[in-house]
């Protein structure tokens, strides 16, 4: 079930996300014999976004890519008004940090902004990837340049909920109708497929694998200035 996805403009990202795919069946081994013990058995794409994405990192560290982590930046939604300030404090720039900006040889480079979810439906399939783009394109930071928004999904199958086969084929039907994902990846690891974790629900629910999925949130103007 492993697969690769890029757009014809994105094809750059290509051997990176084969180098991701390879990192996660790594660790994931690697994990699951650490905890022969009788005690959890985890992989990493289980915990949140970040630590998904330092997976990824460690993928374009193997590109001998430059990355920086968390950096402070001002949000494109700077202008909104935001609800947990208030008076003046309200109407100030909103700032946060981006979550990645990474330099590859060739001198390619993105910030990302990151988000993951765990749909177990495929009506959350596409609830929860929809909600989780428009959360990314609203935080990403204001920088110039390439500004792409990943979203991590891992399916929660349950022993008697929708089967692992549906949850990826409810996300195959979103990525045939969504033309703005540039470059897609998806890994589900041998050793994961009945693994069950630390994570919420994990006493019943395994997380057989994990789906990148990749928007271009760049300004259409700064779009087709570098093309």
């Amino acid at each position: 079930m492993n697969a690769i996805f890029t757009a014809d403009d994105y094809a750059w990202l290509t051997p990176v996300l084969a180098t991701w795919i390879s990192r996660i069946e790594r660790y994931s081994e690697k994990w699951a014999k650490a905890q022969s013990d009788g005690g959890p058995k985890d992989v990493p794409y289980w915990h949140n976004e970040m630590a998904t994405l330092s997976t990824f990192v460690a993928a374009l560290g193997a590109h001998d890519a430059d990355v920086v982590s968390e950096l402070s930046c001002i949000r494109e939604d700077a202008n909104i008004p935001d609800p947990k300030e208030a008076g003046a404090a309200a109407s100030r720039p909103r700032r946060g940090r981006v979550d990645l900006w990474f330099q590859l040889p060739d001198e390619r480079s993105a910030y990302v902004e990151a988000k993951q979810v765990w749909p177990s439906s495929a009506a959350e399939v596409t609830k929860f990837v929809a909600d989780a783009f428009a959360a990314t394109s609203r935080q990403v930071a204001n920088f110039q340049g390439m500004r792409l928004g990943f979203v991590f999904i891992v399916p929660s199958v349950a022993p008697n909920g929708t089967p692992l086969k549906q949850l990826v084929d409810a996300f195959e039907t979103l990525k045939a109708k969504d033309p703005t994902l540039v470059a897609t990846a998806s890994v589900f690891p041998t050793v994961a497929h009945d693994l069950k974790g630390q994570r919420e629900k994990a006493e019943h629910n395994t997380f057989p694998g994990v789906i990148l999925a990749i928007r271009d949130l760049t300004s259409p103007s700064e779009q087709k200035g570098r093309r």
